[in-house]
């Protein structure tokens, strides 16, 4: 869940290439009181393709985390292990650290090599806070019970209309009732039962409290003309897609939120594996927690903020859902994947325009883009990251035909270099900061769309 107000890294309520194994500790800053805070969630110059990491070529690095991972984590500073790809382009175990200079770390386990990644703690999240008929995506929401958190989607079984969010956002975390009001806005923001009642809940799938969960879902059923199946219009990308996508490593995507609003991201892990913390007892003890599996992570950290749970997690290319926000920290997002909440529910996206079109023939999204096309067709994705403290950002591309590009960061051409597809740019400085890239067809105006790389 994610909290509406201004928060550092709290997210409100409890967040293919192939496989990527995390394994994250959460301590979720969630609540259900209608007068706190809304709920939501919080390589090299040459790098290896992902497309050509076989299962194979991750699994001693997946073995080698998930055999170290308990004991690295009774560590209070590691809050979670990773695997994915090193600077070098070779597999590695990433720790999640809640700050610097943790000392005693390994640099290698068994063999495979170790990356420090400072996350800070995981929250879950819960502005777009004012009433409105149709009620676009994004919206404010809530059970009269909690505080906030985000109108997901507009979903459809073939008779019912229905809105998508969290268990924690529209089912109170297990304790509604079926047939409890869904509140337009939530609470918070001023949402008062029944006056602003815009459904009633229909179906969640329970939070267990003592084996796996795959989802923090529910449903609420509506009238169809209470609901848009869009984004407000001009703001954000607009409807999404009623054919989804499976996330995939690096792919570029978008949400479009109660509290942030009109964010984009990149897909960092998967199957990652999450304990989150439901109840606390000061800032940082859990009394209760419910572990999830199999969940989706994004970068960066400001991709969603307290109040942002339940929001619609598409592809920045064709609009395709990937996966429903429901928690986070102060460096990534989690998400359920969308087609195991869809299948539970037996419903699908309801991909029609305001004007009654269908744009379900998108893009299948799996492609990684973190921009538009620009004048030329090339199509352009970027990944900031650190090694020892110092930036780096990898570019990836395709569409272009020349021999070579020209690499350009901030307007400035930085280098010209072999149409390969791929770049690492050696920034090496500390800190943070964004920037932004372009890469064009050599000698030439024909480029690719800006894509901003965020530390």
């Amino acid at each position: 869940m994610k909290d509406p107000r201004p928060q550092s890294s709290s997210l409100s309520g409890p967040l293919r290439v192939f496989a990527v194994v995390a394994v994250i500790g959460l301590m979720a800053s969630c609540t259900d009181q209608a007068d706190q805070i809304p709920t939501g969630p919080a390589v090299s110059e040459s790098p290896a393709a992902v497309g050509d990491l076989l299962a194979q070529d991750l699994g001693p690095a997946i073995r080698a985390a998930n055999r170290h991972s308990r004991a690295l984590m009774r560590n209070p500073s590691v809050v979670g292990t990773a695997v994915a790809l090193n600077d070098d382009g070779e597999p590695a175990v990433r720790l999640f650290l809640t700050g610097r200079n943790v000392p005693g770390l390994p640099d290698h386990l068994d063999g495979i090599p170790v990356q420090e990644v400072v996350t800070g703690q995981f929250h879950l999240r819960a502005d777009r806070t004012e009433r409105a008929r149709p009620a676009p995506i994004g919206f404010s929401l809530g059970h009269p019970d909690i505080t906030a958190g985000t109108l997901g989607a507009r979903v459809i079984d073939g008779d019912n209309v229905y809105i998508l969010s969290n268990n924690h956002i529209l089912a109170n975390n297990n304790d509604a009732q079926i047939g409890d009001s869904a509140l337009q806005p939530g609470p918070f923001d001023g949402g008062s039962d029944p006056a602003d009642a815009i459904g009633t809940l229909y179906d969640f799938q329970p939070i267990s409290f003592s084996s796996n969960n795959e989802m923090d879902a529910a449903i609420a059923i509506v009238d169809g003309a209470d609901v848009s199946g869009s984004t407000p219009d001009g703001v954000s990308y607009g409807t999404p897609s009623s054919q989804t996508t499976s996330a995939s490593l690096n792919m570029g995507v978008q949400k479009y939120g109660r509290t942030t609003g009109h964010t984009q991201g990149t897909v960092a892990e998967l199957n990652v594996t999450v304990s989150v913390c439901f109840e606390t007892r000061g800032p940082f003890q859990c009394d209760r927690a419910a572990t999830f599996v199999n969940q989706i992570s994004i970068t960066p950290g400001d991709f969603s903020a307290g109040g942002d749970s339940g929001s619609l997690i598409v592809t920045q290319n064709g609009n395709n859902p990937v996966g429903l926000l429901f928690a986070g920290s102060s460096t990534r997002t989690l998400a359920n994947p969308i087609d195991v909440v869809l299948d539970r529910f037996g419903v699908t996206i309801d991909g029609t325009e305001p004007d009654g079109t269908d744009p379900g023939n998108g893009d299948d999204g799996d492609d990684g883009d973190n921009g538009d096309d620009g004048d030329a067709d090339i199509s352009l994705a970027v990944n900031a990251y650190k090694v020892r403290g110092l930036q780096k950002v990898d570019l990836s591309w395709s569409g272009a035909t020349s021999a070579q590009v020209d690499i350009i960061r901030d307007g400035t051409t930085i280098a010209t270099v072999d149409n390969s597809g791929a770049y690492t740019d050696h920034i090496d400085r500390r800190g943070g900061g964004s920037y932004t890239y372009r890469v064009c067809e050599a000698g030439t105006d024909a480029c690719s769309a800006e894509a901003t790389a965020t530390f």
